[in-house]
């Protein structure tokens, strides 16, 4: 019983309510929301759990649903998450190559079959996220997608993305309500020869329009070549979305004008949408209308909640770094991290109304680790942070000062002018200590 697991070794229940382990019933009691599952760990780049898929057990209720998973919360983002990809990632750098699956379940098959650069999407389309996290390691892509009405749909959303971030991608869409798992209990080696033999992601898309179309009807034939222009619109280069103009041009028997005339209409629309999408309010956008001091400010502070040993750190370092601790945040942070053993768990338990900071550092946290395969030095990086600022600071009082001295200077006051630069001085010299 997790919950009583977790009570036993001193877990508050609400923050494991938080994180999607246990469910609060209507008494205000609490229950293991994985409860008679098996269960799967979900864990990030740097292999650390962030949440859990889970399989109801065999001969259980069938009308139950087969496979739960932890809800969003502030440690687990489906969007932002792929299982496998702390094991597949160096195989994904040997081979220059991701293999990219549905399910869970697929990624441990294929690796049992000797597929180690494989990860999945737990049964969503791709997203920025997903494809920037993945362009660390590769730039090529090979998706496996379901052949029914969801599947394909979730191939061109996930097709779309990679293309306008100029992946190199193939795919592969199974039939006959195969996975990849279903392949490799047939026959391991079949899932290998499909991933070799996968098609550039425009001629698999070809081959779905010209089974689903009527090509021998004149506006059947329009849709299959709208289709296909949809996808090609999304190629990144222009020389290669123009060869797939005219190779689509050819393998439709039409002219290559009116398959073109078709993917700038696409491509127009896109336009379209993207200073509206800009303009919708969401929370990466506000990073984009602060200064540069406030951006290594916001470093600072996320990065010390993030990271326990930078917490201790910069407390116990704190007097030396001057008026950069002068900022509100950070003097609550210094203030609070010996009340709750620096551990950003236990502060929003004593501090709710500091739960969106948290949120924040921890997906600041996320994109710090995929940025630092070898997880980084977050102390060494704050340090460089706080001197950034520290010499922001002293280029400010040292503007100042010259100000004040082009005053006295106009003013002819000797002993101004002598006060100002002892102050001149003694700033400099903090400075060379800093640097």
């Amino acid at each position: 019983h997790i919950e009583q697991f977790l009570q036993n070794r001193g877990y508050d229940q609400k923050l494991a309510a938080s994180v999607g382990m246990l469910i609060q019933n209507d008494r205000g009691g609490y229950y293991d929301r994985f409860r008679n599952r098996i269960m799967f760990p979900i864990c990030d780049a740097m292999g650390r759990v962030i949440g859990f898929t889970a399989r109801a057990m065999p001969g259980d209720d069938a009308q139950q649903a087969k496979y739960i998973n932890t809800p969003e919360s502030f440690l687990y983002h489906k969007s932002a998450v792929l299982y496998g990809i702390h094991h597949a990632k160096q195989a994904i750098k040997q081979h220059d190559r991701v293999v990219v699956v549905e399910g869970n379940m697929d990624v441990i098959a294929a690796m049992d079959a000797g597929v180690e650069n494989v990860v999945a999407v737990s049964g969503t389309a791709m997203t920025d996220d997903h494809i920037r996290m993945l362009k660390r390691y590769t730039q090529n892509f090979t998706l496996f997608f379901d052949a029914d009405d969801a599947g394909i749909n979730a191939a061109r959303r996930s097709a779309m993305a990679c293309l306008e971030a100029d992946i190199n991608l193939s795919m592969v869409l199974l039939s006959h309500g195969k996975d990849a798992a279903d392949i490799v209990k047939e026959n391991p080696a079949e899932l290998r020869d499909i991933i070799v033999q996968a098609q550039h992601v425009v001629l698999v898309f070809v081959d779905v329009a010209q089974k689903t179309f009527h090509m021998n009807d004149p506006h059947g034939k329009r849709q299959a070549i709208e289709s296909v222009a949809e996808i090609i619109a999304h190629i990144a280069h222009d020389l290669e979305r123009e060869e797939w103009v005219e190779k689509c041009a050819q393998i439709f028997d039409t002219k290559k004008q009116l398959v073109h005339a078709m993917v700038q209409k696409y491509r127009s629309e896109q336009s379209d949408r993207q200073p509206q999408q800009q303009n919708a309010p969401h929370a990466a956008d506000t990073n984009h209308n602060i200064s540069q001091t406030q951006r290594i400010y916001q470093s600072i502070i996320l990065m010390t909640i993030a990271y326990p040993e930078v917490w201790k750190h910069m407390h116990t370092h704190h007097e030396r770094y001057g008026p950069v601790m002068n900022q509100k945040q950070l003097q609550f942070l210094m203030r609070e991290g010996p009340k709750c053993d620096f551990s950003a768990g236990r502060l929003i338990e004593q501090h709710p109304d500091k739960e969106g900071l948290y949120k924040a550092a921890m997906k600041m946290r996320q994109k710090y680790e995929i940025e630092h395969e070898d997880g980084g030095d977050p102390v060494q990086d704050v340090e460089v942070y706080i001197a950034i600022a520290q010499d922001t600071i002293n280029k400010r009082k040292m503007d100042a000062l010259l100000n004040r001295m082009r005053v006295a200077e106009e003013n002819a006051d000797i002993d101004e002018q002598q006060r100002i630069l002892r102050d001149i001085n003694q700033l400099s010299q903090k400075s060379i200590s800093h640097s």
